[in-house]
């Protein structure tokens, strides 16, 4: 009887494993991890630049549309720019706006000085007090609505003989009630001669033009989350060398007052901040000073640390700071809206690095 021998097959390497090595899985890991990485970034500079043209598209709809309303309704209507609740130098929503019917009433002419002599070293009649403060609403009222602040437009006489004056500070009790006198400070003399007699006082009619109040039942609209109208970039970059700012000059001049501060922020925005157009589709009011406004909108995190629309992370020239550093890891991604206040059109355009607001000015096509 013949036996068969039996031969081992021979295992050949590699077949069979069911296991990964420790190397193996860390390699494919790390390939992994720099995939995601490289995906999230280019996920978040593309929803950064989104988010920015899209709050540059909705400011240009939200204002051609309070234009569109504004003719239909052949009465004034407008925009007001809401400042951010963290920093008042930006501009994170807006409400659409309609105009309040003028303040009327007799008010009495004083010195600066409060007092009622007049002499040859009085400069100027520019202190403006209230004659009834028990009338409703009164100027502390007016103050404590938003209504009457800084900046604001005083008819005396209130007739159409009037002349205009702008109130440059409120010397005003905190509070009601209160006996205490209400009164209005003007930035320039009162044009009518000073009275003979001494002590005497001028008792006149006046009108305050009061802002626009907000149509009833609209709600603030927020821009696209994380995008911000920089209002101190609103304005001329004159240089990169020294990074020296013209800051908001592309503004209406009232939407500016000064302030204590030091510059070159010595000054601080209003809080109406209102583009109205007139029945006829112009821009009227404060914001018609300007032949054209322009809005910058960019990244808030750019706008708080105040980057120049030249900013460039691989130039260091452009690195704000003392040292200079470069703070934001690729350039920020802005827009600009500017509102031609001759036609009320409105349009959206990129912003042109070396002069932020040349496609506009320019008539120019970004790209050409």
């Amino acid at each position: 009887m013949i036996r068969e021998r039996t031969i081992p097959a021979r295992r050949t390497p590699g077949i069979g494993r069911t296991a990964f090595t420790l190397v193996e899985l860390l390699v494919v890991l790390v390939v992994m991890l720099l995939l995601v990485a490289m995906t999230a970034s280019a996920v978040n500079v593309g929803y950064s630049r989104d988010r920015v043209r899209g709050a540059a598209r909705q400011i240009q709809s939200y204002l051609m549309g309070a234009r569109d309303l504004a003719i239909y309704a052949k009465a004034p209507r407008g925009v007001r720019f809401l400042a951010d609740p963290t920093n008042p130098r930006q501009v994170s929503s807006m409400v659409l706006v309609q105009p309040t019917e003028p303040w009327n009433g007799r008010v009495q002419i004083l010195p600066n000085d409060n007092s009622l002599a007049w002499n040859s070293s009085t400069n100027g009649l520019l202190r403006v007090r209230l004659n009834d403060t028990n009338r409703s609403p009164n100027w502390i009222e007016l103050r404590d609505l938003g209504l009457l602040q800084v900046g604001a437009r005083i008819r005396i006489p209130g007739n159409d003989r009037g002349t205009w004056y702008v109130v440059g500070s409120l010397d005003l009790p905190a509070s009601m009630p209160t006996s205490d006198p209400q009164d209005l400070i003007l930035t320039t003399a009162y044009r009518q001669p000073p009275p003979q007699a001494s002590p005497a006082t001028i008792s006149e009619t006046a009108e305050i033009e009061l802002p626009p109040s907000i149509v009833p039942g609209k709600q603030p609209v927020q821009f696209s989350k994380g995008a911000v109208i920089d209002l101190d970039r609103c304005g001329v970059d004159t240089g990169a060398s020294n990074i020296v700012y013209q800051l908001g000059t592309k503004l209406p001049l009232g939407w500016k007052i000064p302030n204590s501060a030091t510059p070159p922020t010595a000054f601080r925005y209003i809080s109406t901040m209102d583009v109205m157009f007139s029945p006829q589709g112009a821009i009227t009011g404060l914001a018609a000073s300007k032949g054209i406004i322009h809005l910058y909108i960019t990244e808030q995190a750019a706008a708080d640390l105040g980057l120049p629309a030249y900013y460039d992370p691989e130039i260091p020239a452009t690195w704000p700071g003392t040292p200079p550093s470069a703070p934001f890891e690729s350039v920020p991604d802005k827009n600009a809206v500017s509102i031609f206040t001759r036609t009320g059109g409105v349009i959206a355009s990129p912003i042109f690095p070396a002069d932020p607001f040349r496609y506009a000015e320019r008539g120019e096509v970004a790209g050409r």
